[in-house]
């Protein structure tokens, strides 16, 4: 991919147009589990409309990001996007039931939390779930932004990753990160970040293997590409590295 900011730029417009969507949602969860916990001291089991609403929103998101990129990402290769469908099937069979999964149970863990949070500090349920209540807009616009970012982005490394096992060239593929302020890294930043993304920049490896990506408690964890969704949350989420590729032979 010649051009990193021309991928950021897609991923943006695909996070952009489901935001409006997304957190809307998120917030009517947060206030349905904070208005069960209030008269029953126990929270509400996601429902079913609210999974569905989750996976048709992320079907858009993944849908929109991988046919947004695939083509940037495979450019350098005189590959074709196509086929994008088959992708996008492929990956919500191996990672929606986990992703959305994740989505409606932390919203009501996220609630369970701050009320045991505040009776911690002495603060009675009511009070923790009326200060609450004046939070949730924000709770939930900084989560469906971190959602969208994570999301459209692992979907989209996801599908490059596998247009470029189906060419049926030999391929190697490097890591890039984009380098800024922002990028994780142990502290070069500003910021100690349990995962160390600076250092990958660069690093080239056979496309069938994991990128081992450096621990602050120095281990590695495997990631087949960048915002792989089997990695740990401090390893993807909001990661806008990507790989390219190099041919070999």
């Amino acid at each position: 991919m010649a051009d990193a900011s021309a991928y950021l730029t897609v991923l943006d417009e695909a996070e952009a147009a489901i935001l409006p969507s997304l957190t809307p949602l998120l917030e009517a969860e947060s206030l349905r589990q904070l208005t069960s916990l209030r008269l029953s001291g126990q929270p509400a089991q996601p429902s079913p409309e609210y999974q569905r609403a989750v996976r048709d929103l992320l079907l858009n998101l993944w849908r929109t990001a991988i046919d947004g990129t695939l083509g940037l990402s495979l450019s350098d290769l005189g590959l074709k996007a196509d086929p994008t469908q088959n992708i996008l099937e492929e990956y919500a069979r191996q990672f929606g039931a986990r992703q959305i999964s994740r989505i409606v149970n932390t919203s009501r863990d996220q609630i369970v939390r701050e009320i045991t949070f505040g009776q911690a500090r002495g603060l009675s349920v009511a009070e923790v779930a009326r200060n609450l209540q004046e939070t949730i807009p924000r709770l939930a616009a900084s989560r469906a932004l971190t959602i969208a970012t994570t999301e459209s982005h692992g979907a989209s490394q996801y599908a490059s990753q596998r247009r470029a096992e189906q060419s049926g060239l030999i391929l190697q593929k490097r890591w890039n990160s984009i380098r800024d302020s922002l990028v994780r890294d142990f502290g070069t930043s500003g910021k100690i970040s349990q995962f160390n993304h600076r250092v990958m920049h660069g690093i080239t490896i056979a496309l069938s293997l994991n990128f081992q990506v450096p621990s602050l408690y120095g281990s590695t964890e495997g990631l087949l590409f960048p915002g792989d969704p089997r990695g740990s949350p401090g390893n993807i989420i909001h990661c806008r590295c990507h790989q390219t590729y190099v041919r070999r032979g």
